[in-house]
């Protein structure tokens, strides 16, 4: 079997080493036997590239990083699409395509009471075809193959085999390969050429007017990709995307007169024209749910050509009929969707990269950027350069989110999105794709983040893919991951623990250890709890005692080294440079109670450790009063001077005063102020009293807490 070899590379990767080998060893003695018929062009070429994949199979040896996740990722739905270099397609000739081949897909879509009759084309390609959608309703994929032929046949006849000289031929056997493209991987999909009727033998399938073969089988083929003929379609730039590669791009028209003023969508495709006259811009329309006849609601159009103030629009339903000129403001104002796809031979370079993440692991981190695939582009050049960027999941994969790619300006790993400015952000479609363009300033950065929202799947691991290209040399990589600790947990309170409220004793404390001086430190607290969509977050830092992992007792945040000027939306972030050896102390607020888990990433240019402080009251004796009366004035005392903390709790203005044995003041909570609520003193001693003075009314509590016991007694105790 020619399928044999490529077959055998998918087992090796996945692991199954004698799967793998026997496959191989089929291959070989195929070719040989092709050979020894004289039938194979290039025999000593193609047997090299052969006995290669065998080598490597039986050495076991090791596959590049994109090739092994392009094989272990080509089971798509019930179908194996293979990379089109596992084939080795350049050496393959009509002699491959001469075994009959039993298509899976003629056992599929068994509902829809499909008949399988062979196909009677004459051609593959006959001058000035036109192509008809039936009544399958994948008007999106027909869309993109009519305006693929305003450019000519020839992007659509180098994606099938077999060939000669390059271009797609009839094949003897009925059995074809088409190269399709997912995760910015071409890959292949052998079909035959038998085509879906229904039991009264109306076509289920595009048609021709003269009787092409090469749209049939690239329908066909696209098709067999999404699972069957029950697939409607998506729309039109991920359709021709996946057909034959080139970058997909959506502008949405809707209100686009309203949002650019002064602005016609005439001076928008200006900037596209000459890329569409070079053949190198595939363009067409999408229609909403409220259109003026003959428009049809929900639909996708072919843009087939294009004049100064105008473009000639095809319905895929009634093709060469169903045609009609609009003016761009007709255009803007009749159509919902402006769908885009470039060829890629338009930009000099081209990066791609592969990630493949736990979907558990992205779930409980849906709040954390950190988590998600990024990459920083490097710009060297003493000139701006425009990315046009594209990310993916693997389609298998059941996903069901919302997908983005988030630019921000920096060199670095991002956690939040406060940490650097955006420059940019896609669209967020429940799609498995999205696209942004951005410009990179000159001797800068950008990290771009493959996001994914309410991320939920089937599968235990998710595949994405980003794929960027320019015009100028960018360099991309891993974003610099900088010295970085972090710690996970879960809190719980039962009131708002902002940074200016009276509880902030209350919230949980954490410490950041720096042994050498510091450059600059990123702090990044993303809380992951259950109302997070209406959740505000803030971050205070203080210093602190290296010696002691303890909570501050008592932190005033106007004595903070740093603090958020305003609370961020879900996660937050701060940055401190030009810092000392030595402790920090992070003490995170909340606008409103809540319960739940929370992860604490510090990242820095030097080595930095993370822990979270031990309560402020941890190993101290605890001792309670209820006090009552205006002023009322409780005795303390402890076996030996130690630092005592006093707490109220007040639900009218109060304050506290304490004293020490010959009645000199040593503390006052609050000033010479009167507050509601929780107020907080330290003291070092052994023996005093303390005073809550104007409680008028209710109950309050007071509390002391120390390394000793504290006594405490009211005055008018015995």
């Amino acid at each position: 079997m020619s399928s044999s070899l490529a077959y055998a590379q998918y087992y090796y990767a996945l692991g199954n080493y004698d799967k793998a080998l026997g496959l191989a060893k089929e291959g070989l003695r195929y070719l040989n036997g092709l050979m020894g018929s004289g039938a194979v062009e290039n025999p000593k070429q193609r047997m090299t590239a052969a006995l290669k994949v065998y080598d490597m199979i039986e050495k076991r040896e090791l596959l590049a990083k994109e090739k092994s996740i392009e094989l272990v990722t080509s089971k798509i739905g019930s179908i194996i699409a293979l990379p089109d270099w596992a084939w080795q397609l350049e050496y393959l000739g009509i002699a491959d395509f001469q075994d009959e081949y039993v298509d899976e897909m003629e056992s599929w879509d068994s509902d829809l009471k499909i008949q399988w009759v062979p196909s009677e084309f004459t051609a593959m390609d006959v001058p000035n075809d036109e192509i008809v959608q039936s009544s399958l309703g994948d008007c999106s994929v027909v869309a993109g193959l009519i305006a693929m032929n305003s450019h000519g046949t020839s992007l659509a006849l180098c994606r099938i085999y077999p060939q000669v000289n390059g271009t797609a031929v009839l094949s003897p056997s009925g059995k074809y390969l088409v190269c399709v493209t997912t995760m910015a991987t071409t890959r292949v999909v052998e079909i035959s050429d038998k085509r879906p009727v229904s039991r009264g033998s109306r076509p289920l399938h595009l048609t021709t007017s003269k009787g092409s073969a090469w749209p049939f089988l690239l329908e066909k083929s696209y098709m067999k990709l999404m699972g069957g003929y029950t697939f409607s379609g998506s729309h039109a730039a991920i359709d021709v995307y996946r057909l034959i590669g080139w970058l997909p791009f959506t502008t949405i028209l809707t209100n686009w007169a309203a949002e650019n003023p002064g602005k016609s969508l005439a001076d928008l495709f200006g900037k596209w024209k000459q890329d569409w006259t070079n053949g190198q811009l595939i363009l067409c329309l999408g229609t909403g749910p409220d259109v003026v006849e003959p428009l049809v609601p929900n639909h996708d159009y072919a843009i087939v050509s294009m004049a100064k103030d105008k473009a000639k629009v095809v319905n895929p339903w009634v093709s060469g009929t169903g045609s009609r000129w609009y003016t761009w403001d007709e255009i803007s104002s009749l159509f919902s969707m402006l769908y885009l796809n470039f060829d890629k031979c338009k930009w000099a370079h081209r990066h791609v990269a592969h990630a493949i993440m736990s979907v558990n692991r992205l779930t409980e981190k849906k709040y954390d950027l950190g988590a998600y695939p990024q990459y920083t582009a490097h710009n060297v050049s003493d000139e701006p350069v425009p990315v046009m960027a594209y990310a993916g999941v693997k389609r298998d994969f059941d996903f069901k989110g919302f997908l983005s790619l988030q630019a921000f300006s920096c060199d670095h790993k991002v956690y939040s999105p406060q940490m650097a400015e955006l420059l940019g952000k896609s669209t967020e479609t429940n799609t498995l794709y999205t696209d942004l363009s951005v410009i990179i300033p000159p001797k800068s950065s950008v990290t771009f983040v493959v996001h994914s929202k309410e991320l939920k799947g089937d599968k235990d691991l998710a595949v994405f893919v980003f794929e960027a290209l320019t015009d100028k040399p960018v360099h991309f990589l891993k974003p610099v991951k900088s010295m970085e600790a972090s710690i996970e947990g879960s809190w719980a309170v039962d009131r708002a623990c902002s940074l200016t409220d009276a509880s902030l004793g209350d919230n949980s404390q954490f410490y950041v250890d720096l042994d050498t001086h510091a450059s600059q430190l990123d702090i990044y607290y993303i809380p992951k709890c259950d109302n997070i969509a209406s959740l505000y977050s803030q971050l205070a830092v203080f210093y602190g005692d290296p010696s002691s992992t303890t909570a501050i007792p008592a932190p005033d945040v106007s004595r903070a080294l740093a603090v958020n000027a305003v609370y961020n939306r879900c996660s937050t972030s701060i940055r401190l440079t030009r810092l000392s050896p030595g402790r920090y102390i992070v003490i995170p607020g909340l606008s409103q109670p809540a319960s739940g888990d929370y992860s604490l990433i510090a990242s820095c240019d030097v080595p930095v450790r993370i822990g979270k402080s031990s309560p402020v009251h941890s190993g101290l004796f605890e001792r309670q009063y209820v006090c009552r009366g205006p002023d009322v004035e409780v005795q303390f005392s402890t076996p030996q001077p130690c630092d005592i903390h006093f707490q109220i709790d007040s639900e009218v203005e109060a304050r506290l005063c304490v004293y020490d044995a010959q009645g000199q003041p040593l503390a006052a909570s609050n000033n010479s102020e009167f507050k509601c609520g929780r107020s907080f003193l330290q003291i070092n001693s052994n023996l005093g009293f303390c005073k809550v003075e104007h409680s008028r009314g209710p109950d309050l509590v007071l509390q002391a807490f120390a390394t000793f016991p504290v006594d405490l007694k009211s005055a008018d105790q015995p």
